[in-house]
């Protein structure tokens, strides 16, 4: 049983910006001293000294914490995937990027181990150079951005094909009620002045995925009965291959919390990172595949691009599981949006602030808010087309989740990075992201 970790324990950092500080967490100058002391003689004798039991419950917090941080809606879109290549093609891919997702959470803490370092802006920083850090920083702000955009879109079929339930259209006033949904629900939680006062509603998130899975589970039979496997496809090749291997990656990005995550675990040895790191795609992987497999064996060719969008079988009198689902989603995003949108608003900080961080006032900061959600709905908007975005968020996740984490191994390891292990690694991570890009860029173009 996954237990949640500490509020006091902040949930990412994301720039350069220190978002402990910015939280009023930070410790003092002694403490941190000896904590840097401390968990200095744990790496060089992590394996003299034993695991208090304790220490188990700083594990399954850890482990809560990361899967919380990837397990989004993201993850509805994986049937699609199975549509786009086929049945066998599809779970090799989606069991691929669970591999490249732990490769990088590893690269990543690693790099953290190796400099005793436990920020990921730092981390590039002092390994790569500060301006690479400031690439870095603007890739994670466009991330953000169009995260928020496309949650946007994804609150906004929900919420018509909920009302559809009850033979109410709202399509002609979606904008409005989305406008509606902004100012009051996600832009009072967006002033927050602390993303971990958003983390207690983590439970929100994985609760309604595993939900809508169990509900794939059960409705399975009556969704093959009626529709039969007649369409179904072993595998198939075309140019969404490459938006399959995109949506595939972007489920399993939680790699901006890593660092930070490790920081707080108690003895955060280079085992017990990984022993983490392997729990947490494991299980991702088993809800992802369910998610996946059985999504697209219950509808097919007719698989929409998100699971809870699908029509109930027509026998069915009350398809009141559906709309709960739907329901969740768009709780779920009364969370996440937030979540983004502080993080997206701490990264322009980051951006405008330079040297000693400056002091930015509650106006300046209800001012960004809503300048976020305004932007956010005019992309969402002018681009309707959710495929676009989440290609692009597929795009933005390879950098900062598989291209920088193994920059990150390669600069700190020991061995030249022409070594069999560090030239392997090289280019996985160049292929990833080339496969990502070609897809943003395909998007575009593609009917």
């Amino acid at each position: 049983m996954l237990k949640p970790p500490s509020l006091n324990t902040p949930l990412l950092r994301i720039g350069s910006y220190n978002y402990r500080a910015a939280n009023n967490l930070s410790r003092t100058k002694t403490s941190g001293t000896s904590t840097a002391v401390a968990r200095a003689r744990t790496w060089t004798n992590q394996g003299q000294a034993k695991v208090p039991k304790d220490d188990e419950s700083s594990m399954e917090g850890a482990i809560f914490t990361l899967v919380a941080s990837s397990m989004e809606t993201g993850c509805l879109s994986l049937p699609i995937v199975l549509k786009y290549v086929g049945l066998i093609p599809g779970v090799i891919i989606i069991i691929l990027a669970a591999l490249a997702a732990y490769s990088g959470m590893n690269g990543i803490s690693l790099a953290a181990e190796r400099r005793n370092t436990f920020d990921y802006s730092k981390l590039v920083k002092d390994l790569l150079g500060k301006n690479t850090a400031l690439f870095l920083d603007v890739i994670l702000l466009l991330y953000l951005f169009f995260s928020v955009s496309g949650y946007q879109l994804i609150c906004n079929e929900s919420i018509l094909s909920a009302f559809m339930y009850f033979d109410i259209d709202l399509k002609d006033y979606i904008f409005y009620i989305m406008l509606m949904y902004s100012l009051l629900l996600v832009f009072p939680m967006s002033l927050l002045q602390k993303v971990t006062e958003l983390k207690v509603f983590s439970f929100i998130s994985i609760g309604s995925i595993i939900y809508i899975c169990a509900t794939i589970v059960y409705d399975f039979p009556t969704y093959v009965e009626e529709n039969g496997l007649s369409a179904l496809k072993l595998y198939h090749f075309d140019w969404y291959f490459f938006s399959a291997c995109t949506f595939a990656l972007f489920s399993f990005t939680c790699h901006m919390s890593v660092a930070t995550v490790f920081s707080d675990m108690r003895d955060p040895s280079k085992k017990r990172m990984k022993k983490v790191n392997l729990r947490v795609c494991m299980f991702q992987l088993g809800i992802y595949l369910v998610i996946a497999v059985i999504g697209y064996l219950s509808l097919l060719e007719d698989t929409p691009m998100f699971i809870t969008q699908r029509n109930a079988p027509k026998e069915y009198t009350d398809s009141l599981r559906i709309v709960i689902a739907r329901i969740l989603v768009c709780f779920v995003l009364i969370v996440t949006m937030p979540f983004f949108m502080i993080l997206c608003r701490q990264s322009i900080q980051s951006l405008v602030s330079t040297g000693k961080r400056r002091y930015f006032s509650g106006a300046w900061k209800s001012l960004a808010n809503l300048a976020i959600i305004v932007a956010s709905l005019v992309v969402s908007n002018f681009f309707p087309e959710i495929l676009v975005i989440f290609n692009f968020l597929g795009a933005f996740c390879a950098v900062f989740s598989f291209l920088f984490p193994t920059l990150l191994d390669v600069a700190s390891s020991k061995y030249k990075w022409y070594t069999f292990r560090n030239a392997a690694l090289l280019t996985a991570a160049i292929v990833i992201n080339v496969v990502a890009f070609v897809s943003a860029f395909l998007s575009l173009v593609l009917p």
